[in-house]
């Protein structure tokens, strides 16, 4: 056993050292500035309240301090990518993965596309990535049998960062109570009660919220708005401000009227007007209509309060979305639409994937080869219970990992579609965990760990 696991994890390190090669003759290590690089760097924390203000969260602004000359960041974020799935593979060791298939889940994740397409960025996607995939192993240590204190913290702590860096991933939260019960309740604890499965869903769901509750609390104290940051309200006027028209605008409430009137007078300045029913055009302006038509008119009435604006550009969406509902519903059925092609697009696309590819193919060529020289094996009785037990573990390893990516993937999917356009920034992180799911159905050698040793009888 100690030879395998020491095994497991010399592999993990030489997959490193690869991509460290791979990524050094990309020229990914070279911090390249974006849009958005800009909104971190400028973020003002001269106090609590200006800090709790801002239309960011302060988590990547913070990282950015600590890391000091921008130049570093790319390196940074690979070593916080590396140790994040260092993470994820101890995580799938104490759940009960054998040490081997672990090892593979890791390596596809190590060749993601987070490392390849974002790694030298300047914004918060990379780092929200990795936190999101630490996590991920402090949840699966969590609903292992060994419930340590520290991976209650883990989970409770990471979660938190996670959505602090990139406020896309508060899916987080429901996610880790749904996940929990139904791994429960359909593979690791099909034994125990129902009392007991909806305590540890409560006790995940509690960990998952209880810090969120206390920071929107904090900020209602602090600056009188409740929730993680005043942003919402930027996104979603990039979808709805798209359907405005002038019949749209005199049915607003007159507070609102203001900056419909002025955003349909400097449309044409913006670019052409979209069709509701186009969602590639409606794509294109997304940005446009926030940055060069919406929050400049919204920061003019506002008198440029971060907090204020968004409530302004919040409460405007929310009543043409109440007014013209049926235009919302395209949007999200096309975005919805966009997303799936993204994610398919992606994913086929994906180093890691084609690493996993490449791996089965050779491990099939040499079986093949090999094949001839072996033994017929011997019939076992049906009821030989060792069969038994590694049939049942190894159904619990394809189980696992590919319902908990998926329900990943669904709720990052849910949350983006709902704001903004499905892009393959944004399909990226839904997809993180798909081809560690995909890795599990590659052969494995070494012995196998028994899940029954985790699950709760």
């Amino acid at each position: 056993m100690k030879l395998s696991i020491n095994w497991g994890f010399l592999s993990i390190g030489v997959a490193i050292l690869l991509q460290v090669v791979i990524l050094v003759a990309l020229g990914n290590f070279t911090a390249v500035s974006v849009p958005d690089s800009k909104t971190y760097q400028a973020f003002d924390t001269s106090s609590l309240a200006a800090a709790l203000s801002q239309m960011r969260t302060f988590g990547y602004p913070l990282f950015l301090k600590l890391v000091g000359d921008q130049s570093y960041v790319p390196t940074a974020h690979f070593l916080a990518f590396v140790l994040a799935n260092i993470l994820f593979h101890i995580g799938l060791i104490q759940v009960g993965y054998n040490i081997w298939t672990a090892t593979w889940c890791t390596i596809a994740m190590l060749f993601g596309r987070a490392a390849i397409d974002q790694l030298m960025l300047i914004q918060a996607d990379s780092l929200a990535i990795s936190l999101a995939i630490a996590a991920t192993g402090c949840f699966l240590m969590f609903v292992s049998a060994a419930r340590r204190p520290l991976s209650w913290l883990g989970l409770s702590l990471f979660t938190f960062l996670t959505y602090q860096v990139h406020p896309s991933y508060l899916f987080l939260i429901p996610l880790w109570p749904l996940a929990s019960w139904i791994l429960d309740a359909f593979l690791l604890r099909r034994l125990a009660s129902h009392r007991e499965i909806l305590q540890r869903t409560a006790c995940v769901a509690l960990l998952s919220i209880m810090p969120f509750l206390a920071f929107c609390t904090l900020r209602w104290c602090v600056v009188g708005h409740w929730g993680l940051v005043s942003f919402g309200g930027y996104n979603l006027v990039g979808v709805t401000g798209q359907f405005l028209d002038q019949r749209l605008a005199s049915e607003l409430p007159p507070r609102l009227q203001p900056l419909a009137t002025e955003m349909l007078q400097r449309r044409p300045t913006v670019g052409p007007a979209t069709t509701p029913g186009d969602f590639l055009a409606m794509e294109t302006m997304f940005n446009p209509t926030v940055w060069d038509l919406a929050v400049p008119i919204a920061e003019q009435l506002s008198d440029r309060d971060p907090v204020r604006v968004n409530q302004l550009l919040n409460d405007l969406s929310r009543e043409i979305i109440r007014r013209r509902p049926w235009l919302y519903g395209y949007w999200l059925i096309a975005n919805a639409n966009h997303a799936r092609q993204e994610l398919m697009l992606l994913l086929a696309f994906d180093k890691g994937i084609t690493l996993l590819l490449v791996a089965y193919m050779f491990m099939q060529f040499i079986s093949l080869l090999g094949g001839r020289a072996l033994p017929q094996p011997a019939p076992r009785p049906a009821t030989d219970p060792q069969k038994k037990s590694i049939e049942a573990d190894r159904f619990i390893e394809l189980q696992l990992l590919l319902w908990l990516a998926v329900l990943f993937a669904a709720a990052r999917i849910t949350l983006v579609i709902l704001v903004e356009p499905a892009i393959s920034r944004y399909m990226t992180g839904a997809m993180v965990l798909l081809p560690a799911a995909a890795a599990v159905w590659l052969p494995v050698p070494g012995v196998r760990f028994q899940f029954t040793r985790n699950a709760v009888r």
